[in-house]
């Protein structure tokens, strides 16, 4: 998924490509509402915590 998202990162810089949401969706078979948050991360929390997945606190450990 970290690969995704900085191939994701790459496409939509403004400097470079500047791909909407929707090239991205359809590039690399996502939806639309994740180009927009990966966008928003990358605005709001920096590269490094955008491109790490994000915990999610309710989620139980697996069991093995």
């Amino acid at each position: 998924m970290e690969v995704k998202r900085a191939h994701i990162f790459l496409k939509v810089d403004q400097k470079g490509p500047g791909w909407t949401d929707e090239q991205v969706a359809e590039a690399f078979d996502c939806t639309v509402q994740t180009g927009q948050n990966v966008r928003r991360r990358l605005v709001t929390l920096g590269f490094e915590a955008a491109l790490k997945k994000r915990p999610h606190p309710n989620r139980r450990a697996k069991r093995l």
